[in-house]
This record gives structure tokens, C-alpha cells and sequence, in this order.
């Protein structure tokens, strides 16, 4: 019965990190509130339990976006690899060090985001400019930190109130 509730812990909080990026992204601010959620999901739970749900979710948020080619999938492999990463050599003391997986990934949210959203609507011939490109990875590197810990301290305070697996190790 805990594998349930699990899974459906697992589900809930895919469905409000990605209505919570499609609520951002609708008043044009590029906040990779799925990412960090797919990043904390993959570390406080087995890979097996996660794919599902945050799959269907990465499907769903490029197809509402409008995009023809399907790039949250790759982007969920580069967060797989550093939560792995994360999980075995990152500090998951504390909160704050968390800025730093969650700003990597949302620069990479972010230009993945800007190659499906050019290839979507313009094709090739639509190239986006350096500056734009460095000004959004840095804006979307911020807002990722940031919410990395938010989510992690949310997520964490949900998982602990439901007894399931926390983030955040307590120093025994």
C-alpha cells in the first residue's frame, strides 16, 4: 500500500510542477519548475517509479506548447544523469547547494526550449540571437536555482507529512 501512495505522491507532484511551468510560461516567464520536479522526483525515488508519469508530462507540456519535436524527453535524460550524479557525490544536507543542479538544468531547459520553439514555428531559417540566447540561459539558470529549493522545501514538507522519502538527509 505505500508503493501506491508513493506513485500517487509521485503523480501529484508531476502534475504541479508541469500546470505550474504551463501557468509561468502563459504569462511569458520561463520558470523550469518541471525540471527541478523531474530532478528531485528521480532522486528520492527509484528511476522505474518516475519514468511514467514524468514522461506523459514532458509529452504534454511540448505538445501545449505547440511544438512539433519533442525535446522534454531529452532533457529528462540530461536530468536523470545529474540526479544520478547529484545523488552520489552532491550535498544533500542542506537546501541551499541545490541551486546549483536546478540553475544548470533550467539553462538547459531553456535552450532546448528555444530549439524546439524555433524548429516548431519558423524552421531553420529562424535563428535566435547570442545575446537573447545567453540573457534567457542566465535568466532561466536563476529562476531554476530558486526553484529548486523552493520546490525541494515544498516537496520535502508534503513527503514528510505523507512518510514518504525526503530530499534532504538528516545528519544521524
Amino acid at each position: 500500500m505505500l508503493v501506491f501512495y508513493n506513485w500517487v505522491l509521485i503523480c501529484v507532484l508531476t502534475l504541479i510542477a508541469g500546470v505550474g511551468e504551463l501557468m509561468f510560461n502563459s504569462v511569458r516567464l520561463f520558470i523550469p519548475v518541471f525540471v527541478v520536479a523531474a530532478f528531485y522526483l528521480f532522486i528520492t525515488n527509484a528511476w522505474w517509479r518516475v519514468l511514467l508519469p514524468v514522461t506523459i508530462m514532458a509529452v504534454l507540456l511540448d505538445l501545449a506548447r505547440g511544438r512539433l519535436l519533442v525535446l522534454n524527453l531529452l532533457v529528462l535524460v540530461v536530468v536523470y544523469c545529474i540526479a544520478r550524479y547529484w545523488s552520489r557525490y552532491g550535498s544533500r544536507r542542506r537546501y541551499l547547494p541545490q541551486f546549483f543542479p536546478g540553475a544548470f538544468l533550467g539553462g538547459v531547459s531553456w535552450v532546448f526550449s528555444q530549439l524546439s520553439e524555433t524548429v516548431s514555428q519558423d524552421g531553420w531559417s529562424a535563428l535566435f540571437s547570442p545575446r537573447i540566447l545567453l540573457a534567457g540561459t542566465l535568466g532561466a539558470a536563476v529562476f531554476g536555482g530558486i526553484a529548486a529549493i523552493g520546490f525541494s522545501v515544498l516537496a520535502d514538507a508534503l513527503a514528510r507529512r505523507c512518510e514518504m522519502p525526503t530530499f534532504i538527509k538528516e545528519i544521524q
